[in-house]
């Protein structure tokens, strides 16, 4: 990753501490996947499995765009609800560094904000999650346009509810 200015390097670190201890979900097709046809559950696990979302938080194209020459034909809704959790980080660290690159992927994670997998974050990641979500709205103008406002809605409820719960 080519050298972050303050701002982005704050954001890295607070991704990363937060989704530091999430287990990974397996390599099995189930651990990975959600119910999809053949060819995109060959493709997730291709290039899913046997990964650990750490090895790529510097570099996070060399999952998500192995072939630069090849468009990305996986999505994070591609992934289990505990697999989703394991790979957000680097799909945020794509998509905060190397939005053009990813093409669609920042967007279609934004649907992804208001769906249920969402529950199974903890506080501190979804905080990082907003720190995100701002990060994007400051950096890309433009960026999300109504769906941005949903997204972060849905996340400060989930937050304020995690907060809520008795520990």
């Amino acid at each position: 990753m080519s050298e972050l200015d303050s701002e982005s390097l704050a954001l890295k670190r607070e991704i990363e501490a937060a989704f530091a201890d999430v287990r990974s979900p397996g390599d099995a097709e189930d651990d990975l996947c959600e119910s999809l046809d053949g060819g995109t559950r060959e493709e997730v696990l291709r290039l899913f499995g046997g990964k650990r979302w750490q090895d790529y938080k510097d570099e996070p194209l060399a999952l998500l765009l192995p072939d630069p020459k090849l468009p990305n034909t996986v999505s994070s809704g591609a992934l289990s609800p505990r697999a989703f959790r394991y790979f957000l980080p680097v799909f945020l660290l794509g998509s905060a560094f190397h939005r053009r690159q990813l093409d669609a992927i920042p967007e279609y994670l934004l649907h992804d904000f208001v769906d249920e997998r969402m529950e199974l974050l903890s506080g501190a990641q979804l905080k990082a999650v907003l720190s995100f979500l701002g990060y994007m709205k400051k950096r890309y103008e433009g960026f999300g346009g109504e769906k941005l406002g949903e997204a972060v809605a849905s996340v400060k409820g989930l937050l304020d509810r995690a907060a809520a719960r008795p520990q």
